[in-house]
């Protein structure tokens, strides 16, 4: 009869100084399968219980390798890994930059690594910018740098650029000055202050650069980008006088019988001048034999003078007649809106007709 000392010891092997045991024994099967040590023995109860230990599979593996490095990249149906995408729309407000995130284009890469810049106050540079590559590094003294290829080069259709190296670690100190605020994108940034504000001060846009970023901006590049974002607000002023004629053709289209004429000067506008029907219909039948001429200054773009005739209706009310944008107020631009005038309103024998003005200008 064996005792109890030598079935442990061909039980536990190894632990003994014995040959290991097979493998259909029923420790090793009770390990495999994850179960208690003390279950795998089918012995009486003068054995001495060992204490239990659950032990897996999973215990195997170390958490910390390297191998579980990647494990929060997802797959697709196909195995192929699913990388995280930069969204324009949202996350260039405030872009984080990490190995294997893809973007749309290069541009969007380029302008997502100059906002980087602008949030963290720090000056970059490009190194290498082509078709395949882009290379991006900090100060000599600093170890960020950024590489960036496209996702898939060997597809002409796909645009997509992926961060396949970033150090991001700055030993650089911050800068007061960038030259990634440009008085374009300034114009774009703020733009929704101009909207509301046209008149939004350049000492106002130096406060909010300053409280946003931290830089310092002259106001010679925030006078740039006022310009900028009044012209994105208000369209812009040399553009608008290619609209001309369709301008007045509109008018014609409107009011059949309006009197529109446009000057040029070396095929550049000199003079403008607008006598709507209606207008020019209703002083003829219901308005007094009154004519009153006056003219202004225009504080646009481009300045000149507004010349315009009013009229006195039935109720004692002002009348508008006719007007005219003229380069400025003398002789031969009054002259030439008069005379247009006459022809108008039908102006053979001024006798009965009162001409009011200020008697200001060669009036």
């Amino acid at each position: 009869m064996v005792n109890r000392f030598e079935v442990e010891q061909n039980t536990l092997g190894g632990d003994f100084g014995g040959e290991a045991s097979d493998l259909d024994d029923s420790s090793y099967k009770a390990y495999e399968l994850g179960t208690s040590y003390s279950d795998s023995f089918e012995s009486d109860g003068d054995r001495v219980d060992e204490p239990e230990v659950e032990l897996s599979l999973e215990d195997d593996f170390d958490s910390s390798s390297d191998d579980d490095l990647n494990n929060d990249l997802d797959y697709d149906k196909y195995g192929n890994k699913k990388y995280p995408l930069f969204n324009p729309q949202t996350d260039m407000r405030n872009p984080i930059l990490i190995k294997g995130l893809v973007f749309p284009s290069r541009d969007i890469l380029k302008d997502a690594v100059k906002q980087y810049e602008r949030i963290n106050r720090v000056v970059t540079k490009l190194t290498r910018n082509d078709k395949l590559r882009v290379k991006a590094v900090c100060a000599l003294s600093c170890p960020w740098t950024l590489w960036a290829s496209k996702l898939n080069p060997k597809d002409p259709m796909d645009g997509s650029w992926q961060i396949k190296t970033i150090v991001n670690h700055h030993k650089c100190s911050k800068v007061m000055k960038n030259k990634n605020i440009t008085s374009k994108w300034m114009a774009r940034h703020y733009l929704h202050k101009f909207q509301v504000d046209p008149n939004y001060s350049l000492t106002s846009l130096q406060k909010d650069i300053r409280v946003d970023f931290g830089t310092i901006v002259s106001r010679t590049k925030c006078m740039r980008a006022k310009i900028r974002a009044l012209e994105l607000v208000q369209g812009n002023h040399k553009a608008q006088y290619a609209n001309i004629y369709d301008y007045l053709l509109e008018f014609r289209r409107r009011n059949p019988g309006t009197t529109t004429i446009c000057k040029l000067d070396c095929r550049l506008f000199q003079r403008l001048y607008i006598c709507l029907e209606a207008c020019k219909s209703g002083w003829l039948t219901g308005c007094r034999r009154i004519i009153g001429l006056d003219g202004c200054w225009l504080k646009g773009y481009y300045g000149g003078h507004l010349l315009a005739v009013v009229g006195v209706d039935a109720n004692d009310c002002i009348y508008p007649v006719a007007f005219a944008l003229v380069e400025s107020e003398n002789k031969q631009s009054w002259f030439w809106f008069l005379e247009l005038l006459q022809r108008d309103l039908e102006i053979d024998n001024s006798y009965n007709i009162c001409f009011m003005s200020d008697k200001q200008k060669v009036l």
